[in-house]
């Protein structure tokens, strides 16, 4: 599977570097196209870095790491999401003093709002960045599990 990550910090290489030795093809994107390529020399194992729009062009599937930062913002052409599948791995930042007013719109659905003819999938948001820099046999036995929510259930699946 041909994977762009759009926000190349921890949790995109994280993540990245996992899919990457699980045999997919991944290209980190970040605004700064030395910053994605730094992070897939850095990773290795086939990766490559870039802008991203490149790693949007790239993909049939996307993670977006940009919290509360939506495609029009990021991509010179949000219409490059259409048909693929966006994971949204992102969490409201945390109030001073944990105070959250109502959320009456979660990232996801504001994600999918802004990108209606993409396949918007919430995950990887329930555990910290760190785990994922495990190697999955540790996970495994300990019976690690990822939630995974969508409309689409091809798309849920393709993730999963």
């Amino acid at each position: 599977m041909k994977i762009g990550i759009i926000g190349s910090g921890n949790m995109g290489r994280s993540l990245g570097m996992l899919w990457a030795e699980q045999g997919h093809e991944v290209f980190f994107g970040s605004r700064d196209a030395a910053k994605g390529k730094s992070v897939a020399e850095f990773v290795g194992l086939g990766t490559q870095g870039g802008t991203n729009d490149e790693a949007a062009a790239f993909a049939e599937i996307i993670l977006w790491t940009a919290r509360g930062i939506m495609p029009s913002e990021l991509l010179s052409n949000p219409e490059v999401l259409n048909g693929k599948i966006v994971i949204d791995c992102n969490n409201q930042e945390i109030p001073e003093d944990f105070a959250y007013p109502p959320i009456v719109e979660s990232l996801a659905e504001k994600l999918a709002r802004n990108i209606p003819n993409a396949r918007v999938v919430k995950a990887f948001n329930t555990m910290a960045q760190e785990v994922f820099e495990l190697a999955p046999e540790p996970l495994k036995n300990y019976q690690v599990s990822v939630f995974v929510a969508g409309n689409d259930e091809a798309a849920r699946k393709a993730v999963s």
